[in-house]
């Protein structure tokens, strides 16, 4: 069973990894009742995205590479396999492999 440390690690990981959104508002701007961010929210959502950032550098550069271009350039297997000359499959055995560096780069230290 996974931990809520680890719960939330994977959490933080799927939401950074979905499309992005448009972050030219400033915190708390178009914030109602109907929805938006608070300034909390916002400065929340920030540090968890520098803490990913972090953990991206330090990952190798292919790995780094794969999760960028699934990520930002919402790349299909098939055209890292063929940027990166590697069949389909091991396309998306790199991408998965990433992402368990990823994770790992997102654990607590001792």
């Amino acid at each position: 069973m996974s931990s809520p440390d680890n719960n939330q690690r994977n959490r933080q990981i799927k939401d950074w990894l979905r499309p992005a959104r448009d972050d030219s508002r400033a915190p708390g701007e178009g914030y109602n009742a109907q929805g938006g961010e608070t300034p909390c929210q916002f400065d929340q959502r920030r540090g968890e995205e520098m803490t990913l950032k972090g953990a991206l550098k330090r990952l190798p550069e292919d790995h780094h590479e794969v999760i960028w271009l699934r990520r930002h350039e919402q790349r299909s297997f098939e055209e890292i396999a063929a940027r990166r000359g590697r069949t389909e499959a091991a396309a998306r055995k790199l991408w998965l492999r990433a992402l368990e560096r990823l994770k790992q780069e997102l654990k607590p230290g001792p």
